[in-house]
């Protein structure tokens, strides 16, 4: 839980000014729970959409079976 809060705040002043968050996923090599919790968590706190750019395949995949994309304000690009 510590990642997902030094995550929160890591983001929040991207906050401050209304419109879409783009978490650049490209260099990402995993994600659980945990993490799709924090962009979920994200998602409800900023004015606007989290933009999931060029997430690897393995974890488009986790991605694309918990019907991510397309939830409410999520979106995959890439």
């Amino acid at each position: 839980m510590a990642m997902v809060d030094a995550f929160l705040e890591g983001t929040a002043g991207a906050l401050d000014s209304p419109g879409d968050i783009v978490l650049d996923l490209t260099r990402l090599t995993f994600m659980d729970s945990t993490g799709l919790k924090a962009v979920a968590e994200l998602a409800q706190r900023v004015d606007g959409i989290v933009v999931l750019r060029c997430p690897p395949p393995n974890v488009l995949r986790i991605l694309d079976i918990l019907g991510v994309n397309g939830a409410v304000g999520i979106r995959i690009v890439g």
